[in-house]
């Protein structure tokens, strides 16, 4: 592999293992929020945003505060709930755009350096009769429409996460520091309808799209994908989406079968929080092993020591096997470090007639 292709796999890896922790840490504050929505908490942050109220508490007390005042602060501890997991889940699709890039960018190095995609009949692995194995012309054109076919459907879920939670937080921002702006807006977007409604419809329909794809682009390649294990790292990537949807359906049939007035829509929330923010652990620790952040760390680390010394791309070794008219090129990057030569990575092409 070259400098920027192990560079380019770390930050995308990074990024990838990072999920869990930011996930958890959204779930822990929507936690927060509807413990203090259930105890009435005056002290907390989610209160003092409404400083009218605010100053009804400091001058009349707690026995006087208006049923509106109360009223407003659940209201906006169920938003600033829901606005956790849209960040949240804003930060899963990228997660999901990130390991889509990677699995493109594992089969372009195949296809590049060690000849599997080399020739227009990848399931054959050896010279394709037709065209002798030297017409990769097929492979490009097949390729790079299902490489881009692929992202588009990720790449749609991404935005679509995105602009959805760039609203809301957008509308929150202007209810909560423009009122006067805000009563004009909050006219419109009820004329407009359920658009949170649309937009959670609208980001089923592109998500649904988007595993699809993945799904039928790693079917395909497989054997191409093996090295790269992509089972156990796009199920450690998405498996938060399941027990969400999983969660979700067992608590609303819990609190139907009850029958108790007492389980409230905030305690469902508040139970949803918590076990998601248990459950964070254990996909942590999937993450873990699917990726093995430590390994990559390692090798960063050492890519970028002051006491490597790089070769320039000129002096790299390069070897070339020819046997009956069939090239194999073989090239190492070599780095030094206390100076002693360390082979940092190699790489495999399969040359044509002409060289190239």
């Amino acid at each position: 592999w070259r400098k920027t292709e192990m560079d380019f796999l770390h930050d995308q890896s990074i990024q990838i293992a990072a999920l869990a922790p930011v996930y958890g840490l959204f779930s822990l504050l929507s936690v927060v929020g509807m413990v203090e929505v259930l105890e009435g908490r005056t002290d907390s942050q989610l209160w003092k945003a409404n400083t009218i109220c605010n100053t009804q508490l400091q001058q009349h007390g707690v026995d006087e505060i208006s049923a509106d005042c109360w009223s407003r602060f659940i209201d906006r501890g169920e938003r600033w709930y829901n606005l956790n997991f849209l960040v949240a889940d804003l930060y899963e699709a990228r997660v999901l755009y990130c390991f889509t890039n990677l699995c493109m960018e594992y089969i372009e190095l195949q296809r590049k350096k060690r000849g599997i995609f080399s020739h227009s009949c990848p399931a054959c692995r050896g010279k394709c009769d037709k065209c002798g194995g030297e017409n990769p012309i097929v492979t490009h054109l097949l390729l790079k429409p299902l490489k881009k076919m692929t992202m588009l459907g990720v790449a749609c879920f991404v935005w679509t996460n995105f602009i959805r939670s760039m609203v809301m937080l957008g509308l929150e921002v202007v209810r909560m520091n423009f009122p006067t702006q805000w009563d004009v807006t909050e006219t419109l977007v009820a004329k407009l309808g359920d658009l949170d409604g649309f937009a959670t419809g609208f980001v089923f329909c592109v998500s649904s799209i988007a595993i699809w794809n993945l799904i039928t682009f790693e079917s395909h390649l497989h054997d191409s994908l093996l090295g790269f294990s992509p089972g156990l790292k796009f199920l450690s990537a998405k498996v938060i989406v399941s027990l969400a949807f999983i969660q979700e359906i067992g608590l609303s049939l819990v609190g139907r079968l009850l029958h108790d007035a007492s389980w409230l829509g905030h305690q469902q929330k508040l139970a949803y929080a918590s076990l998601m923010s248990i459950e964070i652990l254990f996909v942590a620790v999937l993450q873990y092993y699917a990726w093995r952040p430590l390994a990559l760390e390692n090798i960063a680390n050492f890519r970028h020591s002051d006491s490597i010394m790089r070769l320039a791309d000129s002096s790299e070794l390069k070897f070339c096997i020819d046997r009956d008219g069939q090239k194999l090129q073989v090239a190492i990057s070599e780095s030094y470090k206390d100076d002693k030569p360390f082979w940092e990575s190699a790489s495999v092409t399969l040359l044509t007639n002409d060289g190239t």
